[in-house]
C-alpha cells in the first residue's frame, strides 16, 4: 500500500495514526456494529469520510455535507457508531488492540491474527493520536479539535482482513510537511456464544470454586508446581487454559466479560520488546463493576502473562523457568489502597479497561491508570489490607519510589519486619550476606533449593521471596538483591500466616555463612 497524503499551506498533521479495525461477527446473533455507517450512523454503508478542519468540532461527510454532530459526540455521526463496540462494554464481543502509542499506555502494542465466521468487517483508518479508547467510552481527544484530522472507513470482506494486515506501508516524505511516525491498531472482535459468569476472585486448587488466595511455586521445567495451603501438586499443568486456579482467576482476564474489568501491569508485556521501565513489577488489578463486591489481586513473576482478553497462553519459554503466582481475594474497597502502593512502585501498564465511573470514586486508581506517579515526599509507602474468608489473610505491601535511594530488603523489610531475614533471589559482587545487627540479620539463601522435591536454582528461577526469622512472615519481593535497584522503584508484598510461612521457610533451611 503507497499512501500518498497532499499538503496544505497552513495546517498540517505531522503525526500519522492508522486504526485498523476488523470485526467479526459469530454465531449470526450479535447487535455488534461490523460495518461503516452512513452520516448520522443510522445504517450501515460501504463507506465513509470525515475531514475536518482545525478548530471545528464537525468537518464535511459523505456528499461534503457537515458532519450532523460535533466528532466529540458519543453518538450520531458515522464514526461514533462506527466504533460504539471499541469504547463501549458489549457482553458478547472482545477484541485485540496493538499500537505503539495507545492511550494512556505510552510504547506499548500488542499482535493478533484471529478471524470469524459471518462476512462482516470493517477497516477505519484516521489520523487522530490516542483516539479511540477501548472500553472505556468515547472520547475524542480535546487537544485534537483544534487540528485538523481525517477519518475513512471501508467496509470490506473479511477474506481482505489478511491482506490489510499484511500491508508494507511505505510514507512518502515531503521536503518540509511529512509524516513522522506510522501507528497501527489491530481490533478483531469475535461474538461468543457461550457466556460464563465473571470471576473477579481467587479460585481453589482446581478452579472449581472461589477461594480466599491462591499460590502457586512451580520449579523450573515443571508444569505443574505446588499450590494451596497443603502444597500440594496442582491438578493441572500452568500451560492449560482451564483446571487449576490461576486458569480460572483470569478467566474473564484472557476472556470478555461485560462485568469483569481490570488493569494489568508487567515491565515485558506481551509480544513488545525492548520496552524501557524501571519497574519490575508484574500483576493484574480485578473487580466486578457491577453492585457485587468482588474483587482480587494477581502478583506474579511470568513476563508476556497474562494476555489480555486474547485467550489463555502460559508462554512457553516460561515453563523452563521458576515462577510464583499469587492471588488475594480482597473487597472493593481496598482497591485504591493497593493502587496507592502500586503508584509509589510505578508499574509499566500495558491494559486497563475499568470504567471512569469507578475510576472517579478511586483517585490512586485514577492516578495509577493515568501513569500519575508519587515522585514527591513520601517517597516509600506502607498499607495494610485483608482477605475477605472468614479466616482472612494479613498483608502488608511495601513500596518505594526511585528517589528514595532505599535498597529495599535491608533498608526497607529489615527495619519495617524488625526481624532477620531470608532472601531467596539472584544478588550482585556488592550486596552480600549481612549479620552485624544482632536479630536485624540479611541471610542469603543458598541454591539449589528444593520446591515440592523438585530443584531450582538462582541460574533459572525468576522469584524473589523472604521469610523473617522469627515469626510468620513471607514476602514476594519484586527486585532483585542488587545495587542498582536502591535507584529504582520496589515493592514486597507480605503476608503474615503460620502455614503459608512454614512452606517457604523449609525450602530457605540453608543460608549462605553470615559474617
Amino acid at each position: 500500500l503507497n499512501v500518498k497524503m497532499p499538503l496544505g499551506k497552513k495546517h498540517f498533521i505531522t503525526n500519522l495514526k492508522w486504526i485498523l479495525f476488523l470485526w467479526t461477527y459469530l454465531c449470526n446473533r450479535s447487535l455488534a456494529t461490523s460495518k461503516c455507517q452512513n452520516s448520522d450512523g443510522t445504517n450501515a454503508a460501504d463507506w465513509a469520510i470525515l475531514y475536518k478542519a482545525p478548530a471545528q468540532p464537525n468537518g464535511a461527510a459523505g456528499n461534503w455535507a457537515n458532519n450532523p454532530v460535533a466528532v466529540t459526540q458519543n453518538n450520531g455521526h458515522s464514526f461514533a457508531k462506527a466504533i460504539e463496540h471499541v469504547f463501549a462494554p458489549h457482553v458478547d464481543n472482545k477484541f485485540i488492540a496493538y499500537n505503539n502509542d495507545p492511550p494512556d499506555v505510552p510504547k506499548v502494542r500488542t499482535k493478533s491474527n484471529s478471524k470469524g465466521n459471518t462476512d462482516a468487517a470493517a477497516w477505519i483508518v484516521h489520523t487522530v493520536p490516542g483516539f479511540p479508547k477501548a472500553r472505556t467510552g468515547y472520547l475524542f481527544p480535546p487537544a485534537e479539535v483544534q487540528k485538523g484530522h481525517l477519518l475513512i472507513c471501508l467496509t470490506i470482506k473479511e477474506d481482505q482482513i489478511d491482506t490489510i494486515e499484511s500491508l508494507n506501508v511505505k510514507m512518502p516524505l515531503g521536503k518540509k510537511h511529512f509524516i513522522t511516525n506510522l501507528k497501527w491498531i489491530l481490533f478483531l472482535w469475535a461474538y461468543l456464544c457461550n457466556r460464563s459468569l465473571a470471576t473477579s476472585t481467587c479460585g481453589n486448587l482446581n478452579g472449581a470454586n472461589a477461594a480466599d488466595w491462591a499460590i502457586l511455586y512451580k520449579a523450573p521445567a515443571q508444569r505443574n508446581g505446588a499450590a494451596g495451603g497443603n502444597w500440594e501438586n496442582s491438578p493441572a499443568e500452568v500451560t492449560a487454559n482451564n483446571g487449576h486456579s490461576f486458569a480460572k482467576a483470569l478467566e474473564h482476564v484472557i476472556g470478555a466479560d461485560a462485568n469483569n474489568k481490570f488493569i494489568s501491569y508487567n515491565n515485558h508485556p506481551p509480544d513488545v520488546p525492548k520496552i524501557k521501565t524501571k519497574s519490575n513489577s508484574k500483576g493484574v488489578l480485578m473487580m466486578d463493576t457491577r453492585d457485587t463486591d468482588a474483587a482480587a489481586w494477581i502478583v506474579h513473576t511470568v513476563p508476556g502473562f497474562p494476555k489480555a482478553r486474547t485467550g489463555y497462553l502460559f508462554p512457553p519459554a516460561e515453563v523452563q523457568k521458576g515462577h510464583l503466582l499469587i492471588c488475594l481475594t480482597i473487597k472493593e474497597d481496598q482497591i485504591d489502597t493497593i493502587a496507592m502502593t502500586l503508584r509509589i512502585a510505578t508499574p509499566l501498564i500495558y491494559y486497563n479497561d475499568i470504567p471512569d465511573a469507578q475510576m472517579d470514586s478511586r483517585p490512586n486508581l485514577k492516578k495509577l491508570a493515568n501513569g500519575v506517579s508519587r515522585l514527591t515526599p513520601p517517597l516509600t509507602v506502607t498499607q495494610d489490607t485483608t482477605t475477605t474468608g472468614a479466616q482472612s489473610l494479613k498483608v502488608t505491601i511495601y513500596s518505594k519510589g526511585e528517589k528514595s535511594r532505599y535498597e529495599i530488603y535491608r533498608r526497607v523489610l529489615v527495619r519495617k519486619l524488625k526481624t532477620s531475614i531470608k532472601v531467596w533471589t539472584t544478588r550482585d559482587k556488592f550486596l552480600k550476606s549481612d549479620c552485624k545487627t544482632f536479630g536485624r540479620n540479611l541471610k542469603l539463601v543458598t541454591s539449589p533449593i528444593s520446591v515440592d522435591g523438585h530443584a531450582s536454582s538462582l541460574e533459572n528461577d525468576v522469584s524473589q521471596w523472604i521469610v523473617s526469622e522469627p515469626g510468620n512472615k513471607f514476602c514476594v519481593v519484586d527486585k532483585p538483591y542488587h545495587k542498582s535497584q536502591a535507584k529504582e522503584p520496589a515493592m514486597a508484598v507480605c503476608i503474615d500466616d503460620a502455614t503459608i510461612f512454614g512452606h517457604f521457610n523449609r525450602i530457605a533451611q540453608n543460608v549462605e555463612n553470615c559474617a
